[in-house]
């Protein structure tokens, strides 16, 4: 039996412009999108029908801080 993946998760800053962008180059459709986690960010499916990734964007910006550079 082949290896498969099924799905990928992905956090950026615009789930929506993000989930735009990969449809127009990769061919993707979207599969599902809607408010996550009591509304602490949104979420974009796309891919085809066996497998996808999944782009989440909270509704804040968390900064990523580096320490001991």
């Amino acid at each position: 039996m082949p290896l498969t993946l099924e799905h990928v998760n992905g956090t950026v800053t615009d789930a929506k412009a993000t989930a735009a962008w990969m449809k127009s180059v990769c061919g993707w459709k979207g599969r599902w999108e809607g408010s996550v986690m009591g509304g602490a960010g949104y979420t974009v499916h796309i891919g085809d029908d066996k497998s996808y990734i999944e782009l989440y964007a909270p509704a804040e910006a968390q900064p990523i801080l580096f320490t001991n550079l």
